[in-house]
């Protein structure tokens, strides 16, 4: 999976981007960008990220008085690894969807426009009378790995992370595209047991040849792993895309209360993974024991934080990418009957 997991976010985000633009200026989509992206950020960066440092610097064994003055070194905001403890760590997504969203504005706001009317239907067109073609899309970010990635290994820093913004930005782009038409929806439904075939086929390979007992290929070899890996992440995105517009294109209160509560489960659940894990080091049981324990809790105490606490205690809703807006059912302190 964590050969298209980023991949289906940042494709699942640009189609995020054509819903929100539906109700928004383009001056208004950048300010709701800024509310619900660059606050949390921050704040995570200050009150949500430093636990995890801190229990890395206490396996490292750097002496440490207490939690309450490796806090206030925070605020000093010297950057992360350079000595200090300053990071994003698991938000990096966050300013990376920001800036995408920002300077693909223009962009995003033409190919919404009429003008680009002709412009979708014709490519909606082409890919309904040339399904295959939607496959070939892969050739894009494998090129873009093929070409970067050696220059550039992943940093998730934002300033100097060119390979995996080649490929990120193309997956946001794709998503935007995708979703603006109906047209591009059926055609990849339709085929979804095709993408599946193909997805479970080169995985399969990947595994076989390239996973279980990993070997650095030569040059060419080293390329074409990268267009093999490239492909089957565009398969499972498909197949993934295919499969939920067949069957779960629906709404209900359950999703409604779980499309709210997703952004602060992700802001909050890399800290509390870390967090017990670092308690269950020393435990003399078995690795499964603990990963279920880690999996279990993490959840559990993210669920916990969201509903007894976030959910209900409005102050906390710019910091963890809620909205206050009525359209969406939220009020200022949350009903019950929200969820509704």
């Amino acid at each position: 999976m964590n050969r298209w997991r980023m991949a289906l976010l940042f494709l699942i985000s640009g189609a995020g981007v054509w819903f929100a633009l539906g109700r928004r200026s383009g001056g208004q989509f950048a300010g709701e960008r800024f509310k619900r992206l660059f606050i949390p950020l921050v704040f995570g960066m200050l009150f949500i990220v430093p636990p995890q440092i801190y229990f890395e610097r206490l396996v490292q064994g750097v002496p440490i008085e207490n939690y309450g003055r490796f806090q206030l070194a925070v605020f000093e905001l010297v950057p992360y690894p350079l000595g200090g403890n300053f990071s994003w760590h698991h938000l990096w997504y966050l300013p990376y969807i920001l800036v995408y969203s920002l300077i693909g504005l223009p962009f995003f706001l033409y190919w919404r426009s009429e003008r680009a009317t002709r412009g979708r239907e014709n490519l909606q067109a082409f890919f309904t009378k040339y399904p295959v073609l939607l496959f070939a899309i892969f050739i894009l970010p494998a090129t873009n790995e093929v070409l970067l990635r050696p220059h550039f290994p992943s940093t998730n820093g934002l300033i100097d992370d060119w390979a995996s913004h080649g490929t990120y930005l193309l997956y946001f782009l794709l998503g935007f595209v995708v979703i603006s038409s109906e047209g591009f929806t059926k055609v990849i439904s339709k085929y979804r047991k095709s993408w599946l075939a193909i997805a479970v086929t080169l995985v399969t390979i990947l595994y076989t040849f390239y996973w279980i007992h990993w070997v650095e290929p030569h040059y060419w070899g080293m390329v074409f792993y990268r267009f093999l890996n490239a492909a089957n992440a565009w398969a499972w995105l498909l197949s993934i895309f295919g499969f939920g517009y067949r069957y779960l294109n629906f709404n209900n209160n359950f999703l409604q209360y779980t499309n709210k509560a997703v952004f602060p489960f992700y802001i909050l659940h890399q800290t509390i993974t870390i967090a017990l894990v670092y308690y269950m080091i020393n435990w003399n049981a078995g690795v499964v024991v603990k990963f279920l324990l880690a999996v279990v809790g993490t959840f559990g105490i993210s669920f916990l934080l969201y509903e007894l606490v976030i959910r209900r205690v409005g102050l906390l809703y710019p910091f963890f990418g809620l909205k206050w807006e009525k359209e969406i059912g939220l009020h200022f302190p949350p009903k019950k009957s929200s969820l509704a």
